[in-house]
């Protein structure tokens, strides 16, 4: 590598220019790399956000599950839900366990639970959240 570049850029750039992909950097890495100095801390600051508020209505839904007596099969069926839910069943999902959810917040958890990015969430998926 050039010895010309700074060592947080040939750091970002050896860490991009993986050949296998899941060897890459993750966006959050990305975006949280000295390379870019801060110029990503609102996306940082939202991303934390929205952990911290997947981690409440997991925690919502826990207690939902343990005060009535089900696991979440149960709960999920009692729902109409089948084995997977797409974007749309998810959002009407989170919002009968926290209905003040916002969309970003809904398509925040949707993405990190698509674990295989199929396009839906399992409730294998779903239940390592949990």
């Amino acid at each position: 590598m050039n010895d010309n570049l700074r060592p947080e850029t040939k750091d970002f750039l050896s860490k991009c220019l993986k050949i296998h992909e899941e060897d890459r950097m993750s966006w959050d890495e990305v975006f949280l790399h000295p390379i870019f100095k801060g110029y990503f801390n609102q996306y940082a600051l939202q991303n934390q956000q929205f952990e911290d508020k997947l981690k409440m209505v997991m925690s919502e839904l826990r207690f939902q599950i343990n005060s009535k007596n089900l696991d979440l099969n149960r709960l999920l069926k009692s729902m109409s839900i089948k084995d997977e839910m797409n974007f749309q069943e998810f959002s009407d999902f989170l919002r009968n366990i926290h209905p003040n959810i916002i969309k970003d917040e809904v398509k925040f958890f949707f993405e990190k639970m698509d674990s295989n990015a199929d396009g839906s969430i399992s409730i294998q998926e779903l239940s390592t959240e949990m």
